[in-house]
């Protein structure tokens, strides 16, 4: 029987406790697949962690950590004194048709898309409130030679080295190897075949933004620009890739976090 907006949820829990070795990640499974056949309906609250731990015989660790993945998906909104609402069962069935409905050459790129929406903006932050002079300089540098050059073959190159340049001035080794290690996979954004010249002059006009934000030490304003930049690019890339126009990665990504990449 499914749950109506606000109702009290009456629910055999201890059913949806599994396989303890892989316990979060096989309790949002089962989460997720109520919220989807509609047993948890969009407005229903569950119990609190506590009592839903209790239920299923699990522990609160386990309870919380499966809940923070649903509501990193945006599926549930937890918020204290209130407990945990079902927001979005559509979204779901939305992504379920809209991944099956792609084949793995656009799979790709909303992966890729995604990823660069969650990653940059957040390192961006970080730049701006750690870059050192000499770091500040590179950047204006990098930006410089690109906002000179005429061949769309340098162009990826030139913005390679813009990103991992914005890594190193945060001074984490570990942030610098995981931008180095999905250099690779963001190959789709950086296409020479959606290089246009409006693209690489909003890109690099994208790029002073973040230089500025970060030479100003403003953290917010560094994650800000970044993903209007990231935000830009999905749009040109769900273009390039016929990614369906209501529900594609621009859309997707935005909805998420509000960021993209050139």
């Amino acid at each position: 029987m499914s749950a109506k907006a606000g109702d009290a949820i009456r629910i055999d829990w201890s059913n949806v406790a599994a396989r303890p070795s892989h316990l979060p990640d096989d309790l949002a499974a089962n989460l997720e697949a109520m919220i989807a056949d509609g047993t948890l309906a969009k407005g229903a609250r569950i119990p609190g962690e506590r009592e839903l731990a209790a239920s299923m015989g699990v522990s609160r660790a386990s309870v919380r950590s499966a809940l923070r993945d649903l509501e990193l998906k945006g599926l549930v909104d937890r918020r204290p004194g209130r407990g945990t609402i079902i927001t979005n069962s559509e979204r779901l069935r939305e992504a379920g048709s809209l991944l099956g409905s792609l084949d793995s050459g656009q799979r790709d790129v909303l992966e890729v898309m995604d990823l660069r929406a969650t990653i940059e903006p957040p390192i961006a932050a970080r730049a701006a409130a750690r870059a050192t002079a000499a770091d500040i300089r590179r950047l204006r540098a990098i930006l410089g030679v690109a906002e000179n050059t005429t061949a769309v073959k340098d162009v990826a190159r030139l913005d390679e080295d813009f990103h991992r340049q914005i890594s190193r001035a945060t001074h984490n080794p570990l942030l610098e190897r995981l931008l180095e290690t999905t250099t690779t996979w963001m190959g789709p954004s950086r296409r020479t075949t959606v290089q246009t010249r409006r693209r690489v002059a909003a890109s690099l006009a994208a790029h002073r933004e973040v230089v500025e934000a970060i030479a100003a030490h403003d953290p917010d304003a560094a994650a800000a620009a970044m993903a209007r930049h990231i935000q830009q690019v999905n749009a040109v890339l769900a273009d390039a890739a016929n990614l369906p126009g209501n529900v594609g990665p621009a859309r997707v990504s935005a909805r998420r976090s509000g960021a993209v990449r050139r």
